[in-house]
């Protein structure tokens, strides 16, 4: 099984996750092995072009799911749209959230549970 975490720079196992899909630094994918291990297996800087083509790239590595602390509705939409699960992030720290992926204790996102950048709603006001 593989997980993508959207990380705050430097990202790693140590790190913490992202507010954010949208406002991520870091993108870290992790395959769980079947001891509950894990392994950091890549990590990526988000693309210039950020916006639905970015959950697309993510996707695109193949995933099973993907752990968020906030997620915009048309990224949401395209991660459905590949089969990819989109859990919520129930503690910043990385490490526990594999933990907490592991054993199945992370709810998913639904339609209604969407959150709007921070960045967006400054521009806004």
């Amino acid at each position: 099984m593989r997980v993508c975490i959207p990380a705050m720079d430097p990202g790693g196992p140590d790190g913490i996750a992202a507010p954010s899909f949208e406002e991520t630094e870091t993108f870290d994918f992790y395959d769980f092995l079947p001891d509950g291990s894990f392994e950091m297996t890549a990590q990526t800087r988000p693309c210039a072009c950020w916006g639905p083509d970015q959950a697309e790239a993510v996707s695109r590595r193949g995933i099973d799911a993907v752990i968020v602390g906030g997620i915009s509705p048309n990224a949401l939409l395209r991660f459905r749209s590949a089969s990819v699960r989109v859990l919520r992030v129930n503690d910043p720290s990385i490490a526990a959230l594999l933990v907490s992926f592991f054993a199945g204790k992370l709810e998913e996102i639904g339609y209604g549970q969407v959150a709007v950048s921070r960045k967006k709603k400054m521009k806004g006001n």
